[in-house]
């Protein structure tokens, strides 16, 4: 662990801000700033997918998912 202070500059939309804000803060902080950005952006897209498809699947395989604009359900005791 370093005694540094830590930056960690976030994409939000504009992917060329953070790189931008860094290399200033490394103009101005020089080596007395640890500066942490998060992975280019194709790495963030493949996770991105990832997460997608598992969610699907999830959804889809769901005892609680109902076909997009069917009303909901209610639930009626079973007899036994």
């Amino acid at each position: 662990m370093t005694d540094k202070p830590s930056v960690l500059f976030v994409r939000v939309h504009d992917s060329a801000r953070p790189p931008m804000a860094a290399r200033w803060l490394r103009h101005l902080a020089g080596d007395r700033v640890e500066i942490r950005l998060p992975p280019p952006r194709t790495a963030r897209d493949e996770w991105h997918r990832a997460a997608q498809q598992i969610h699907a699947a999830r959804v889809t395989t769901s005892p609680l998912a109902r076909p997009a604009g069917s009303p909901p359900t209610t639930a009626t005791p079973t007899e036994s």
